[in-house]
């Protein structure tokens, strides 16, 4: 099983060119005396510490796989990338303009990230700074509506004449809604928030967000599903999500905006010429 995980590690192995040539090259003094070599390809050991930052650089197995690395499983995989670069070097490929050109631009990324990381191991964030945008965080407001939806403003306005006369919502809704999926349950929409309906209907939404909690919209609201005769149940404020199930958003919001603290420093104390055509 493990060899599918090792097949998925290495489709991704370009992403981890950078920390994996890092390694090799911050071991490569020692490498070459290879008192822990886990093998030799043409000469050249792979050192023991080699195989270890391999295995620390895998991406996340897929789901369901969890067991350990099978040695000879990597350690071929190694062999196989070392007899790869051997004979590209052999070729001269190493020396190609295009390959230059992207070792450059991954250069390039990774000491851009690098960077930003490095930036953010200085910066740590505060409990005090986390604290402050978690009070940013406020109640969601949520609507519990019912609706008929008919094919015309004329039959929107006669249901809404009965239900002001008494005649019951939920019945009226079995009867004459043309909304198949909340017709069985009387037209009841359930809860939702203003953006969760906006993004659905955004005229159905305006009409709610304006109306008295149990009240019947005045007049048949259209929107590009139909007619809707619209009755506000209830209302009730969201409470925010706690704090500790919030940290790791908090934190990434902080870090982006210490990213930018950094990046606005740097422009102000650099010399910035955009040219515009």
């Amino acid at each position: 099983m493990y060899k599918s995980a090792l097949l998925y590690s290495t489709l991704f192995s370009c992403a981890l060119t950078f920390q994996t040539a890092t390694a090799a090259e911050e071991a490569k003094p020692d490498e070459t005396k290879a008192p822990d070599a886990v093998a030799t390809v043409n000469g050249k050991p792979i050192s023991q510490q080699t195989y270890d930052d391999y295995i620390k650089a895998f991406p996340p197995a897929p789901p369901g796989v969890n067991v350990a690395p099978d040695r000879q499983v990597v350690i071929n995989e190694l062999v196989n990338r070392e007899l790869v670069v051997q004979d590209t070097a052999d070729k001269g490929l190493d020396k190609d303009s295009l390959f230059l050109k992207q070792l450059e631009a991954m250069r390039y990324n990774a000491l851009y990230a690098f960077g930003i990381q490095k930036y953010l191991e200085t910066h740590p964030v505060s409990e005090d700074r986390l604290r402050e945008e978690y009070s940013k965080f406020k109640p969601i407001q949520q609507y519990k509506a019912r609706h008929i939806m008919v094919n015309t403003q004329e039959e929107g306005a006669n249901l809404i004449n009965q239900l002001s006369q008494g005649a019951n919502f939920a019945q009226l809704a079995l009867q004459y809604s043309t909304d198949q999926t909340s017709k069985p349950n009387g037209g009841d929409l359930g809860w939702f928030t203003k953006d969760q309906m906006m993004a659905i209907n955004p005229p159905f939404t305006e009409a709610v967000v304006t109306m008295e909690k149990g009240k019947l919209a005045p007049q048949p609201v259209q929107s590009k599903l139909g007619w809707h005769v619209v009755l506000l149940e209830d209302m009730r404020d969201l409470p925010p999500i706690p704090f500790e199930g919030a940290r790791p958003q908090l934190m990434a919001t902080v870090q982006q905006q210490l990213i930018m603290e950094y990046l606005k420093g740097l422009k102000e104390k650099g010399k910035v010429e955009i040219t515009t055509k």
